[in-house]
């Protein structure tokens, strides 16, 4: 744990922004009678659906984005961070996946505290403005008031129609 530490304090020393996800957290995920390889596969599974939504919010241009520029503006000297993942379907499919991300077992510290949020929306071909208002307006309800929060938004065809996925990245003080 200790090696862990130093490690993340090293990168810290040169990189604007870190994000880290603390393996209890993961661990918190994983149902205790879930044999080694599931678990690992159930761990890339996670990290495969934070890195997604991270890379869609830059790269893919869809409704809403959100260029290097609103990332650094979030993410520029500000420490630790932190990734929440939520999904959803159906009828309240915006509702549950931003629920399911604001309440993300990955975040080790509290969202409230958070100086600069990162929302990403992915959405089925029946993704809606009021679908993104949803998750726009339930984030805020949920951070700091005087929070930087960017978001981004595309319709991905690959998507079931009525899913939605959000990714959330807050970023903390640089003192954190």
């Amino acid at each position: 744990m200790m090696q862990a530490h130093e490690s993340v304090n090293r990168v810290r020393e040169t990189a604007d922004a870190v994000v880290v996800i603390s393996n209890s957290n993961v661990l918190e995920m994983i149902p205790d009678d879930t044999s080694l390889e599931a678990s690992f596969g159930l761990v890339d599974e996670v990290m495969g659906q934070a890195v997604f939504g991270l890379s869609n919010m830059i790269t893919k241009t869809g409704i809403l984005t959100a260029g290097f520029g609103d990332v650094n503006s979030v993410l520029q000297n500000s420490g630790l961070s932190v990734i929440g993942i939520g999904n959803g379907f159906g009828e309240s499919a915006s509702e549950d996946a931003t629920t399911s991300s604001l309440n993300s077992p990955l975040f080790d510290t509290p969202l409230h505290g958070a100086r600069g949020i990162l929302v990403n929306i992915v959405g089925g071909e029946s993704l809606r403005t009021k679908h993104i208002d949803t998750v726009l307006q339930t984030t805020y309800a949920n951070v700091n008031k005087d929070a930087n929060v960017k978001a981004a938004a595309q319709v991905d065809n690959s998507f079931l129609s009525d899913a939605v996925f959000v990714t959330v990245l807050c970023s903390q003080d640089s003192n954190h």
